[in-house]
């Protein structure tokens, strides 16, 4: 055996490949064969071992355990590298591309990697977007760190990274992570690359060479990069790289427009200190990540410098029109809320609620953008969509657009009493559509737990809409195709809302033409929001249970989660309430008209109060506001620290137990 004293390694694979270094076993089978190539010249197996490059366990006394194989119930976290992927340990200490050709496969992996623009969501030792985890010690992980279930074949780290490269959403359904267009050999490299890496630095300074460490030092050497490249890169797998003609088109698999940055609209307009923000902040609830601690701040001017390279700033003429924003909500409705959602939130373009958006551009260059639009993108100038448009509306849009934040999403406030606001006998439709069906359908905003209602009318008999209205759970029953369609997609039945026969004909009204409607809510509820929220404190205090609801309703902390709250942050049994994409309205509209069967059974007879509905949904969204999603479930991280600290004991126990009767073993049968 080898005993690699620096390692704490003890390799006894030589017992049985006995002829690794012996040039006359070249031709003999294993486990007697020489060593192929010429590795052992710089890795001697007496000064490295085996398992630094190969895996396995070197302290084994049989093939079964020292290989370690999956399926072969030898359940050590290292299994034997297959000979497709030995070129990983490379990796784990080289440059990649530094041993080109010995490790060709790993370098392409890097290559691929850079190309495919993974760091615009991963971080690699400290460069990088950070949308998605750090993969600069996946090399470290055991197969008992990914889920299985979905997995076809061997039950291995490298089968698992490799099939969810060509299919992310195959092997994990909610996996948010681009499908690329990619060869099985393309799977294989990259997979190459994430079995190499295992951290800054996986073993003793004297077995790290000197690549290893400039390597790291120059963030694997992407200082050295120029904005282009920097950009392909960071931004491409977006936006676009700067030679690709899909820019600004939708991305059928998010469903959403990713801005196109490279073209003379953009860039003309765009200040420089927006373009800098939005790349070191991101844009808060959006796929767009912060790079500020993943990119120096040379490398994000260099980017930046890039972008503006597609045309030169220009002065931007201020707005001389006073504008109307009740009129700029009734124009917004009709021509932008397909793209940026009813409230500016943003459906498949950009938030136009995102403080940095809002802090660092000007009236001006909002304008510009109405007025022009923007070359090879979805964002027409307002003039295509109608054509009778005046600079008068433009700058009544901006008026609206400035004070999106203060409504509906961005604050509680409105979110209660808005249908005081408004004409009930003018909108009698309007008003009933958002307390009763609102908290599961949208308009023109996706699928939520019903379907989106946009053309609802003009895709289903109105009689058909009628009846699903006043009897869904009938119209399944009778086998209506559609109804039952529609119920195996959501996994349930719609439950009848209790909606009176003759408000049923005002809610079609309003779906026929639902833009107005949408106008009218938008500007009830900005008028709702400057008579202030309600009372936060008490909303928490009502919301876990510390003050009793007036009817004696059961707490929401039983049910929903919201960080901080308890040690668990609250029940699972219904949506959690930070990561959930119902707005301030919708949720008040939940517990003013209960829809949800389980709602239902606790408070069909014990109804929220609406001064306690404005408080807690005020509650929500405060937390909502100050709780950033990565940042909760803390108590499970200390938990798990417990829970790791009794495993280190436990395993303890029963190593040295094992290790006693492996000696007990080659004692007794030293003596023989």
């Amino acid at each position: 055996q080898n005993y690699i004293e620096d390692l704490n390694e003890i390799d006894r694979c030589i017992t049985c490949h006995a002829g690794i270094d012996n040039p006359q076993m070249a031709q003999e089978i294993n486990p007697y064969k020489t060593h192929p190539g010429n590795y052992l010249e710089h890795h001697p197996s007496d000064k490295f071992g085996c398992v630094i490059c190969h895996g396995g366990q070197g302290r084994a006394l049989n093939k079964r355990e020292a290989h370690a194989k999956p399926g072969s119930e030898a359940y050590w976290e290292n299994p034997l590298l297959p000979e497709e992927y030995i070129q990983s340990s490379c990796g784990t200490c080289h440059d990649p591309k530094k041993v080109i050709n010995e490790a060709p496969n790993l370098a392409r992996g890097k290559e691929l990697m850079e190309t495919l623009g993974c760091q615009g969501c991963h971080v690699t030792y400290g460069f990088g977007g950070a949308l998605g985890e750090p993969i600069d010690k996946q090399g470290t992980f055991s197969e008992h760190h990914y889920t299985m279930q979905h997995l076809d074949g061997e039950h291995s780290t490298w089968n698992w990274l490799k099939q969810h490269f060509l299919d992310p959403q195959l092997i994990v359904p909610d996996s948010e992570m681009k499908k690329q267009e990619m060869t099985d050999s393309d799977a294989k490299d990259l997979t190459t690359l994430m079995l190499a890496l295992k951290g800054k630095q996986a073993y003793s300074q004297a077995r790290t060479p000197q690549d290893r460490y400039e390597f790291i030092a120059d963030h694997s050497g992407y200082e050295k990069l120029n904005g282009e490249q920097l950009f392909n890169q960071m931004c491409g797998a977006c936006h676009g790289p700067s030679d690709s003609p899909i820019r600004g088109k939708l991305d059928k698999q998010y469903n959403r427009y990713f801005p196109t940055l490279l073209n003379n609209d953009f860039t003309r307009t765009a200040p420089k200190d927006y373009i800098l923000e939005t790349i070191r902040k991101g844009h808060p609830g959006t796929m767009m990540p912060s790079f500020e601690s993943g990119l120096s701040e040379s490398m994000i001017e260099k980017i930046v410098s890039y972008i503006q390279e597609f045309g030169e700033t220009e002065e931007l003429a201020a707005l001389k029109l006073q504008g109307d924003k009740e009129r700029g909500a009734a124009l917004f409705q009709k021509a932008c809320v397909e793209c940026h959602g009813s409230y500016g939130e943003g459906v498949k373009s950009p938030n136009l609620r995102n403080p940095i958006f809002q802090n660092n551009v000007s009236d001006a260059f909002i304008a510009e953008t109405i007025r022009k639009g923007r070359e090879n993108s979805e964002m027409s100038a307002l003039t295509t969509l109608e054509p009778e448009a005046t600079e008068q509306d433009i700058a009544d849009l901006v008026a609206y657009i400035r004070q999106l934040p203060k409504i509906a999403l961005g604050s509680a406030a409105g979110a209660i009493g808005w249908e005081n606001f408004v004409d009930a006998e003018q909108y009698p439709g309007l008003i009933s559509f958002y307390k009763n069906c609102s908290s599961c359908h949208t308009i023109g905003d996706g699928d939520r737990k019903g379907p989106d209602l946009k053309d609802v009318l003009q895709r289903r008999e109105k009689q058909w809409v009628y009846q699903q209205i006043l009897d869904p759970e009938g119209l399944v029953k009778s086998g209506d195709k559609v109804a039952n369609e529609l119920a195996k997609k959501f996994g349930r039945v719609m439950e009848n809302p209790g909606i009176p026969a003759n408000e049923v004909e005002p809610i079609l009204q309003f779906l026929e033409s639902p833009a107005e409607g949408k106008a009218v809510v938008a500007e009830a509820m900005a008028k709702a929001a400057e008579q202030g929220g309600g009372d936060v404190d008490r909303g928490r205090k009502l919301y876990i249970g510390e003050l009793n609801f007036k009817n004696k309703g059961s707490s929401c902390l039983a049910c929903h989660h919201l960080p901080g709250l308890g040690l668990f942050g609250g029940g699972t049994l219904g949506q959690d309430l930070l990561t959930s994409d119902l707005t301030s309205v919708e949720i008040a509209s939940s517990l003013t008209n209960v829809n949800y069967k389980v709602m239902k059974d606790i408070y069909a007879d014990k109804p929220l109060e609406a001064d306690e509905i404005n408080d807690v949904v005020t509650f929500i969204q405060e937390t909502r506001n100050t709780q950033q999603k990565s940042k909760s479930k803390i108590w499970f991280v200390v938990l798990g620290i417990f829970g790791v600290i009794a495993l280190f004991f436990i395993t303890e126990a029963f190593w040295f137990k094992r290790l006693k009767s492996v000696r007990k073993d080659l004692i007794e049968r030293s003596r023989k």
